[in-house]
């Protein structure tokens, strides 16, 4: 349950920021969140497992944007042909999560933050100029016995706090925030190294919140 403290935390930080750098995302996510809960008290963690495409699809762009694991476990090659490439036994490989949620091979406009990629195509905000993306191509949390065990109480908690944040505030970067180059600015080593993400929130208009 620890080990899912800190990518939680970034995923808070980078989405937050994200949001806040694309207000129509920010307004939708508002605008489903603020339509299906009449107050803060009925957002709750069982509540945010039921759909709410949008919401999830904000929090798997960016965890494609900024994946948990930028690298995945090395591994020694038996062996192997990859890819047509045969790599000898005894050589090291290792996956990119972050590389590969960055390619243009996989992705349309790879470096930008729409979660519209993730909806379905009956959803009403759908953008069809993500219709080829190979969502697959990237695993936040792995796959397979080595999936991350924390995975589901990663997602739970994302979906509530997000929740909660745009049901009961406003949100904007500060003077400082607006400064945060995102691309510059972060640092990927074996995990990520945050700038510091100022912002001002107010209390939404027309909501009763409850401390």
């Amino acid at each position: 349950m620890a080990g899912a403290l800190g990518p939680v935390t970034n995923a808070i930080i980078s989405s937050v920021f994200l949001l806040c750098n694309s207000p129509e995302t920010m307004k939708r996510l508002q605008e489903e969140v603020r339509v299906t809960f009449e107050t803060y008290e009925d957002i709750t963690a069982e509540a945010c497992q039921s759909a709410f495409p949008y919401l999830n699809a904000v929090i798997e762009e960016d965890l494609r944007l900024v994946t948990p694991a930028p690298f995945g476990l090395p591994r020694y090659s038996p062996g192997a042909d990859v890819d047509g490439h045969f790599v000898p036994s005894g050589v090291t490989v290792q996956t990119c999560n972050f590389a590969a949620a960055h390619s243009p091979d996989y992705f349309f406009l790879p470096r930008e933050f729409h979660p519209e990629r993730f909806l379905q195509q009956t959803h009403q905000w759908y953008d069809r100029r993500f219709s080829n993306d190979s969502k697959h191509a990237v695993m936040p949390f792995s796959i397979g016995p080595r999936r991350c065990t924390g995975a589901t109480i990663a997602y739970t908690e994302l979906r509530l706090i997000l929740a909660k944040m745009a049901w009961a505030l406003d949100v904007e970067l500060s003077s400082s925030g607006k400064k945060v180059s995102w691309e510059e600015d972060v640092k990927v080593y074996a995990t990520y190294r945050f700038p510091n993400v100022w912002i001002k929130c107010k209390k939404a208009k027309l909501v009763s919140v409850v401390a």
